[in-house]
């Protein structure tokens, strides 16, 4: 029988936080790249329209108001999961694995890039984030190909949730044990 490490609540609350914070520094250094897109956006767009349309105005605003609000979104989310993981807001459920798609990378023009994906029968689609995955562990850190090569199909997982939102992380319970 293989050997489990233990999954502790700290541990749980500690990898939420880094991913959290690490998505949250992604979209931080994003902002002066989007800024400068939508300042040029809007000024393609009065450039291209008659500036005295004011239809045409009211459109580029609203679309660059549309972009800001779904980044802005993901922003609170980000900060709200530093919050959550550090308050032990997270739910664990025992999910198993019904399917599994292999990554994807784009091709030509069109970018379909896809990450190692593993289904799950309650909760769906979970992407394997890319990079090393458990870093904790001493005994499974793995990258994004060893968690998939690693799975197999029924293999029951242990699903951590932030709310009642999407799948956050997801552990092997043929690797690991959940802390009592």
């Amino acid at each position: 029988m293989q050997r489990k490490e233990l999954l502790t609540q700290d541990i749980i609350k500690s990898e939420l936080k880094r991913r959290s914070v690490k998505k949250l520094r992604l979209l931080l250094l994003q902002i002066p790249i989007i800024v400068i897109s939508y300042i040029l956006l809007f000024n393609i767009f009065i450039m291209l329209f008659d500036p005295k349309t004011a239809a045409k105005i009211v459109f580029s605003v609203a679309c660059i108001f549309v972009f800001s609000a779904v980044y802005i979104d993901e922003m609170i989310g980000s900060i709200a999961g530093i919050i959550k993981s550090k308050n032990g807001n997270f739910l664990v459920e025992i999910d198993w694995v019904t399917g599994k798609k292999p990554k994807r990378s784009g091709n030509g023009k069109l970018n379909n890039y896809r990450p190692n994906t593993l289904i799950f029968a309650r909760n769906g689609k979970f992407f394997i984030p890319e990079g090393e995955n458990n870093a904790w562990s001493k005994l499974y850190a793995m990258d994004d190909n060893s968690i998939y090569h690693s799975t197999d199909i029924n293999d029951d997982f242990y699903i951590i949730k932030i709310g009642r939102k999407r799948t956050a992380m997801a552990y092997n319970k043929k690797h690991f044990e959940l802390e009592k």
